[in-house]
């Protein structure tokens, strides 16, 4: 298990549309999860910095499972969901989501260049990502509905980095690295009922509209012993 992962949808229209219909809560179990990332940097160095310039390009990949927990519907599918209701406990998968995304942008990486002294060094990068696609598969097996995501429209990235490093003697300096990784794109989904294929399953219905929007922090801190 690496974490929980809360399930809301929000399928009523009208005077309550914007309100959570459907809300349970589940254990998080992470299938995969890898990315692959191309680089191409032209330097050119200044008196005291570095400046750099370049493409970036990128392929990822991740899955999850949510298993047990619980959930709480409305017994009127006309009423939004209040968190009164009585939870019903859940034994085994509920859900199973996977995202793949490819995205290329520009960039650029602004670093010291302080040939007097070595004890303190930093970079910053920072990317942008206009070319963006998203597809998804997200299965909820307690409703037997598969969604299909296709997230091309509206889509773009950025990405930004900070990191420094200080030597405190000859033989140990201290490191910190931070990134900060947004996505966000609009799109279609395509639904089907999960079991057996029908003629409703091959036609399936394309009119939903759908967004995401993806966020990704990390922070190390870290030291480096030089023998």
């Amino acid at each position: 298990m690496s974490g929980s992962v809360i399930d809301k949808d929000y399928f009523i229209s009208g005077s309550n549309m914007g309100k959570i219909t459907k809300y349970s809560e589940h254990k998080l179990i992470t299938d995969k999860d890898y990315r692959f990332t191309l680089d191409l940097w032209y330097y050119l160095f200044l008196n005291k910095i570095v400046l750099s310039f370049g493409l970036s390009g990128g392929y990822s990949n991740f899955k999850f499972e949510s298993d047990d927990g619980f959930f709480q519907y409305p017994k009127d599918d006309t009423e939004p969901w209040t968190g009164n209701e009585e939870k019903i406990f859940l034994n085994g998968t509920a859900i199973t989501y996977e995202q793949q995304r490819l995205y290329g942008g520009i960039g650029f990486v602004f670093s010291n260049n302080w040939n007097n002294t070595n004890k303190f060094n930093f970079n910053i990068k920072i990317i942008w990502y206009p070319f963006l696609k998203i597809d998804a598969i997200d299965n909820h097996f307690l409703r037997s509905a598969q969604f299909c995501d296709l997230l091309h429209d509206n889509a773009s990235g950025l990405f930004t980095a900070l990191s420094f490093s200080y030597e405190l003697s000859k033989s140990f300096s201290l490191k910190f690295n931070t990134s900060y990784q947004f996505f966000k794109a609009d799109g279609l989904t395509k639904t089907s009922p999960i079991g057996i294929i029908t003629y409703s399953t091959s036609n399936a219905d394309k009119s939903i509209s759908i967004g995401t929007e993806i966020h990704e922090l990390q922070i190390q801190i870290g030291g480096k012993i030089k023998l």
